[in-house]
């Protein structure tokens, strides 16, 4: 893991956050059950296998809900996301199951290491039938992004916690995590601080790929375009009906740059159509997408979208000052290298095609101390393939309620196997 030279990252945050960072000492007795015990923590309820224990509240969200725990069998503390999963009948099923397994089918195979794995994956259910939660069990990061950004705006100028140099360590991450994804043919989707994940030693890990996607090659219908957290959205999933490539999530990783630098969101659009406005009046002009341009670079663009853009791009001025110049005095972060500035440029371009890749953006001279020199960073060995336009909700269902238990299976092996070869390890120490 390449690392900066500065040392344990953000080693006091974790007392403004108020996470438990103990450690709990090894057990070589430990028994573990295959059944799932019922808990209530802060009003939720939660289904634990026994190899978890001393579950904690850390967050929850629209998807789900997530603790903390012990795992007895691996000797680390875990997160365990619950997953709610409604009735078959509701408008909300079909967008629920397929996104959970899709994240489950997906996860796995992206061994990366800042990329959250999954450790485990369990449901309580006994068929698919009476499936109406399952749990995903992941690396515990400690922060994320949003958090360091919340906590650095609230401290004096003297104690900010996030550094030009800290910024650099970030993207870097990201841009070889991304990387990765992408040869594996997938698209994340939902790209913002809050889910990206970071350690108190600053290694940073990409989680959430509950709306992540394959593009699917038989499938001819447009993919959705209200995906992405409104303020990371890039223009064309507003223009372009459902169409779209892996250059969104660059667009998205533009926004998580400029957020870093100037410690608030680059384009906070109220709804659809201001989000737009925001994004067109801030890179038309000498930075942006000239008027002549729009039908060259959206060339599928609606007449609807274009009579919007039309609209917005009247109101622009002819030229917009150098808002990404480093001698901006608005600068939240100061000392902020060139090469940054210029990386965020080359990612907020209005033409998805323009837009660096991940790849691109690891070949920055920004990254000149923490790049690997023999083989570069690595690239998955395959291209990921999952076509759910086939199948029918009850189908999904039944594939998502057979992957969780393979799933769980293989992970409950795979900890096993690993805790003996541990304590045997520890046997031949002592003699």
């Amino acid at each position: 893991m390449p690392r900066d030279n500065n040392g344990t990252l953000f080693d006091d945050v974790h007392a403004d956050l108020r996470y438990d960072t103990s450690r709990r000492s090894h057990n070589t007795n430990i028994t573990i059950t295959t059944t799932t015990t019922t808990r209530i923590i802060d009003g939720h309820t939660f289904d634990l296998v026994g190899r978890y224990s001393v579950p904690k509240t850390i967050g929850s969200g629209a998807f789900g809900h997530v603790i903390s725990a012990w795992d007895n069998l691996l000797q680390r503390k875990v997160a365990i996301k619950k997953i709610r999963l409604p009735p078959l009948n509701s408008e909300e099923a079909m967008l629920f199951y397929s996104r959970s397994l899709r994240e489950i089918c997906i996860l796995p195979p992206l061994k990366h290491d800042n990329i959250v794995q999954v450790l485990d994956c369990y449901t309580s259910a006994l068929c698919a039938e009476q499936m109406t939660e399952l749990y995903l069990v992941t690396n515990l990061m400690r922060l994320d992004l949003h958090q360091l950004i919340k906590t650095n705006k609230q401290r004096p100028n003297d104690m900010r916690i996030i550094t030009a140099s800290h910024i650099t360590h970030f993207l870097y991450q990201i841009f070889r995590a991304l990387k990765f994804i992408h040869s594996a043919k997938v698209m994340h989707r939902d790209l913002k601080p809050s889910n990206i994940f970071v350690d108190l030693d600053g290694h940073l890990r990409i989680g959430d790929f509950g709306l992540a996607r394959v593009p699917e090659e038989n499938c001819d219908t447009p993919m959705t375009s209200y995906v992405c957290t409104r303020w990371y959205r890039a223009p064309e999933l507003m223009l372009l009906n459902g169409i779209y490539t892996a250059s969104m999530d660059m667009w998205s990783v533009g926004c998580i740059l400029a957020e870093l630098i100037y410690g608030q969101p680059l384009y906070p659009g109220r709804h659809h159509l201001d989000q737009l406005r925001l994004i067109v009046e801030h890179r038309c002009g000498s930075l942006g997408f000239s008027y002549s341009q729009q039908k060259t670079a959206y060339s599928t663009i609606t007449e609807k979208s274009l009579n919007l853009l039309r609209r917005t791009l009247s109101k622009c001025p002819n030229e917009y000052p150098s808002v990404f110049s480093p001698l901006d005095s608005n600068v939240f972060v100061p000392g902020i290298d060139k090469h940054a500035f210029e990386l965020l440029e080359q990612l907020l371009r209005m033409d998805p095609s323009e837009r660096i890749t991940a790849d691109d953006g690891l070949r920055s001279c920004l990254f000149d101390n923490y790049r690997k020199e023999a083989s570069g960073e690595p690239s998955s060995e395959e291209a990921f393939q999952l076509d759910l336009s086939p199948y029918n909700l009850q189908e999904i269902r039944s594939m998502l309620f057979q992957k969780v238990r393979l799933i769980h299976q293989q992970m409950q092996d795979k900890a096993l196997f690993l805790n003996e070869k541990k304590l045997a390890m520890e046997e031949m120490d002592c003699c």
